[in-house]
């Protein structure tokens, strides 16, 4: 993708040096014409350009800073100069050294990149002008831009409506013909002042009679012609004039004398301050009705070239367009400054916003925002009585919007705005705050199949009384915003469209030390876990359980539908933990299911393909002490039993980190055990089972000890046995056949990267083979292309005495569908001739297994194996799609009583098949035989 350019947050325009003149591209140059003999023929006046912003972190009285000259550079950065006279804020800037810095723009996270907008010089001499001031206040400039940006990171500029130039303010900025006009000087404007000195003259020698018309009927006929000029003098504009004259003859039948132009010359073009006050002589001998037609149409961009006045075209709007919008903000301000000593009210200096959050189905939020403050100042707190007002839909089923006040007058004048009777008026008690809202919702097919939250009720949240409730009773899914723990609201940032219906909020909170010992805002709620601002499936989860701090968060999330969050509990307690007897997971995190004794199957999730188990002994006192997730790229994670057991998901890879709950400086927050967990998945080109949010509760009401965090157990390479070491005396022997290490990458490329099989983060499990067994089966995959390897999924031992031991996934689904391969990453003929996860079934007859045949492939590595029972029965051979042993050479792994075999075990290596981290699988790679300890083979 790139860079980008960024834009004078003013005008809109670039703030560098732009070609303009390009030989060998015409439609992306501008007309040389218009430059020619131009006093900045460069443009220069696009450099001058400075940078305001912030600095939170600076121990000077002002946070605020000008920067000397600015240039911009890739990426959304600006590089400045710290000028002549710094202000301190600018010096304790993070990468400043004492010269120069750089910095990115339009960030408004506040932390990391502090806000700052860049600015060109003459852009600000017309909002001076605009605001009939000599000097703009700088922090209150400031907080007038940042109120119009655009929320989150990257913008190219604020989040206004510049005119025309917008269609202009592309990735990067190209010349177009017809353009011209906003690359030019708006204040030193080219050949404005060659026609102030030749204004045109009256012509009087060819003066027409003027026409008359009938105004029989016309009301205006009472009027005498001076009170109608008066009339048409109060029109905003010309064409209000015009229309006005053409609805009534009389007003037509009035003379426009000179004079009445020059008065609406002054009138009707304020931007024109540089227009010299007229000697007496002009007066009366300029055509005044020509200098408004040349100044009008020579500031309208559509006008012919020779006729247009480019730079006024630029500064007229500028005037017109975006000077409104940022001097609005900029006189609120202001007069806030006046009545606090600051731009903003004292409760948000250094307020904390959580970012906004979608209400309802819109993901997209509204144009109009409005920041509403509960109370000004702290010392109001005691005496604040802010009031909630909410809006239904004229049926009253869906909810429209809310809003806050702090007095009844505005609260009246906002009803009237809406013009509905379905509104609910909530006041905030006396001895009590709000602290947050539960939106509820109910999901709703839309046009795509897709479910959509539809809001149908709220919850009021208070720091002391009960919620107050309105809407729907109950929903299919709901969303808890809350306030951060040990902060309190002051405030809320509403987005709305222009039916004034919600889109998304936020919350602005202050920490409760700024209250002192108020007891109105403080929570009775405090200790639960922190608001997350899902949108959580059925009801929420209970109040006083932690969330965990990281969470898998992978590359799709944003490539398609995305479903509510849903949760499960696997224990709130020790007796419910103890009636755990399993836990089983998707190979490919598409559901979660906990088993239970005396209660039903929980479960999370959409679909599953391949489910792995791990039996669990909760009436033994097993249970879950760590959920294990890789670094948040990565699709894999792993649980862990207080015995050290444990259950792999996901590709193969290293660096597991347990999931912590509560902040990294609560010293208990490690001893906190685990009591449920929540996904999140998302659809995208068809599959709707794509995990992409992992996370887990835990509680405090069920604490760990380190005595019970057991290690993982591991084989002399690191690799995790799952679910545990074999319980009889096993050691390896023999080689790992499967085992092999290759280059990835062309031979010429210094990108080439050597790789191992089995890789670091590979799992192993073990079979037993010493036996009779009355069915084997095996489970197989697509095969990937890039990887020569049997893609065998799983492998089951059924018994003679009726035991079932099996490694990989034990559970399929049904559904034959493959939602996960495509031609780069499973072979075309297979997948369109059996289902991705198949099942081939051998009977050995009741008898003990001798051997495991293995073929190579070209590579190295697996190509094929064959069990052989006693009595020489072979198995089926299960390998590559299409894999060919004729010719090949076998090797044998000997079980025990088979020539000279001591193996009365089979170690099998899991790995990923390195399809992708969506839709991945893991299969077998290697084997290697498992000895008891008297076998082991000499050195």
């Amino acid at each position: 993708m790139g860079g980008w350019d960024v834009y004078c947050a003013l005008c809109g325009g670039p703030i560098s040096r732009i070609s303009w003149d390009a030989d060998d591209s015409p439609d992306t140059a501008y007309d040389r014409e218009v430059f020619a003999d131009s006093t900045d023929p460069d443009l220069d006046w696009l450099q001058d350009c400075r940078l305001i912003g912030e600095n939170p972190a600076t121990a000077s009285d002002s946070k605020v800073w000008l920067s000397g000259l600015a240039c911009a550079e890739e990426y959304g950065s600006v590089s400045y100069q710290i000028g002549e006279n710094p202000d301190p804020a600018i010096l304790d800037l993070e990468g400043c050294d004492g010269e120069d810095g750089n910095i990115k723009v339009y960030y408004t996270d506040g932390v990391d990149d502090p806000f700052c907008a860049p600015f060109h010089t003459r852009c600000k001499e017309v909002l001076c002008k605009y605001l009939g001031v000599s000097e703009l206040n700088k922090e209150v400039f400031l907080e007038s831009l940042k109120s119009l940006a655009e929320e989150g990171d990257g913008a190219p500029a604020l989040d206004i409506e510049y005119g025309d130039i917008r269609e202009h303010m592309d990735q990067y900025w190209w010349p177009k013909p017809g353009s011209e006009h906003f690359v030019c000087d708006p204040v030193e404007v080219k050949g404005l002042p060659e026609f102030y000195n030749q204004l045109p003259t009256r012509d009087t020698s060819d003066i027409k009679s003027p026409r008359t018309y009938n105004t029989e009927g016309d009301p205006f006929d009472r009027l005498p012609a001076d009170v109608i000029l008066v009339l048409m003098s109060l029109c905003q504009s010309m064409t209000d004039v015009f229309s006005l004259r053409k609805a009534s003859p009389v007003v037509a039948n009035v003379q426009l004398g000179n004079g009445f132009w020059r008065r609406q010359l002054k009138t009707n073009m304020p931007w024109l301050w540089d227009f010299p006050e007229p000697t007496d002589s002009q007066i009366t001998d300029v055509d005044w009705k020509k200098v408004y037609h040349k100044l009008y149409w020579g500031s309208r961009p559509e006008s012919q070239r020779k006729n247009k006045f480019h730079g006024l075209c630029n500064r007229r709007r500028m005037w017109e367009i975006t000077c409104p919008v940022i001097a609005e903000a900029y006189v609120d301000f202001s007069a806030k400054n006046d009545a606090w000593g600051t731009p903003e009210a004292p409760v948000l200096k250094n307020v904390l916003f959580n970012s906004s959050t979608t209400i309802g189905s819109r993901y997209r939020a509204g144009m109009n925002r409005e920041m509403m403050t509960l109370l000004d100042n702290y010392f109001e707190i005691t005496t604040a009585r802010p009031l909630l007002l909410i809006s239904w839909s004229e049926d009253r089923r869906f909810f429209h919007n809310i809003s806050a006040f702090r007095d009844e007058s505005k609260l009246m004048a906002w009803k009237q705005t809406i013009g509905s009777d379905m509104l609910d008026t909530v006041p905030v008690p006396d001895d009590d705050w709000i602290t947050g809202f539960v939106f509820k919702s109910s999901l709703v097919l839309d046009e795509n199949g897709a479910r959509k939250p539809h809001l149908l009720g709220v919850e009021i949240l208070f720091a002391k009384q009960e919620p107050v409730k309105l809407g729907a009773s109950r929903a299919d899914a709901h969303r808890l915003i809350h306030a951060t723990k040990n902060h309190f609201i002051v405030g809320f940032k509403f987005y709305r469209e222009d039916d004034h219906s919600l889109t998304h909020m936020g919350l602005l909170e202050q920490p409760l030390t700024n209250m002192g010992d108020c007891s109105r805002v403080t929570d009775r709620w405090a200790g639960g876990y922190d608001t997350t601002h899902r949108l959580w499936a059925g009801d929420l989860p209970p109040r006083n359980v932690h969330m965990s701090q990281n969470t898998l968060n992978l590359s799709w999330s944003h490539m398609g539908y995305n479903y509510p969050t849903e949760w499960l509990m696997l224990g709130a307690s020790a007796e419910e933990q103890a009636d755990i007897t399993g836990i089983s997971v998707d190979s490919q995190l598409g559901r979660f299911e906990v088993h239970f004794q005396n209660q039903p199957t929980r479960r999370i999730g959409s679909a599953f393909h391949a489910m792995k188990s791990l039996s669990i002994d909760g009436k033994g006192g097993e249970h879950i002490t760590q959920i294990c997730v890789t670094r948040p790229s990565q699709l894999a994670m792993m649980f862990v039993t207080n015995r050290g057991r444990c259950l792999s998901l996901g590709v193969s890879v290293s660096g597991y980190q347990p999931l912590t709950f509560g902040d990294e400086s609560d010293p208990d927050a490690s001893k906190v055990a685990p009591c449920g967990i929540y996904g999140e998945w998302c659809e995208n080109l068809g599959a709707k089972h794509l995990l992409y949010v992992f996370g887990a509760f835990g509680s405090s009401e069920l604490p760990i000890c380190q005595d019970e965090i057991k290690p993982l157990a591991q084989d002399g390479n690191g690799y995790c046995w799952e679910p545990e070491r074999p319980l009889a005396r096993l050691v390896e022997t023999g080689p790992v056949y499967g085992s092999r290490t290759y280059h990835e990458g062309a031979s010429w490329s210094v990108l080439r990267v050597t790789k191992t099989v089995p890789s670091k983060g590979c799992v192993v499990s073990a079979l037993h083979v010493d036996r009779p067994i009355t069915e084997v089966r095996v489970t197989l995959v697509h095969s990937n292309p890039k990887c020569t390897i049997p893609p065998i999924a799983a492998i089951r031992f059924t018994y003679l005495d009726g035991e079932k031991m099996v490694v990989g996934p034990d559970r399929f689904s049904n559904d034959p569908i493959c939602r996960c391969c495509d031609e780069k990453t499973s072979l075309p003929e297979e997948t369109g001739k059996v289902p991705h996860y198949r099942h081939e079934i051998w009977r050995p007859g009741d008898r003990k297994l001798t051997k495991l045949r293995i073929w190579l492939s070209e590579t190295g590595g697996l190509g094929a194996i064959r069990f052989v029972a006693e009595g020489g029965a072979e198995s089926p051979l299960w390998g590559y799609w299409g894999f060919d042993i004729e010719g090949k050479e076998c090797e044998e792994l000997n079980f025990a009583g088979e020539q000279c075999g001591t193996a009365i075990g089979l170690k099998v290596f899991f790995q990923g098949l390195e399809r992708g981290d969506r839709g991945d699988d893991t299969v077998i790679v290697a084997f290697q035989g498992l000895a008891p300890t008297s076998a082991q083979d000499s050195p």
